[in-house]
């Protein structure tokens, strides 16, 4: 079973690396949430799924406006420390 963080970033077209610095979180955290070697914090999983899911909702997947990577729409008024604490392991 996807967890939803993938879930949701497979419907927006996006690669582990797109929200890796999309929302400043390190690449291989990412990994592991997807493949269940850590949770992710509730706050982290909501805001990601959030952000995606308006994104989704804007523009049908694969529209991007002329000089606009596919990532921009989504991270629009994305505002991170990017200090996220350590994931928990499961």
């Amino acid at each position: 079973m996807l967890n939803r963080v993938k879930q949701y970033r497979l419907a927006a077209g996006l690669t582990p690396a797109d929200i890796s610095s999309m929302f400043k979180i390190p690449y291989r955290t990412v990994q592991k949430w997807e493949k269940g070697e850590l949770m992710p914090p509730v706050w982290a999983e909501q805001q990601i799924i959030t952000r995606l899911q308006a994104g989704l909702r804007q523009k049908p997947i694969g529209h991007v406006l002329p000089g606009q990577a596919p990532a921009n729409r989504l991270t629009q008024g994305i505002q991170t420390s990017g200090n996220f604490p350590k994931s928990k392991k499961i």
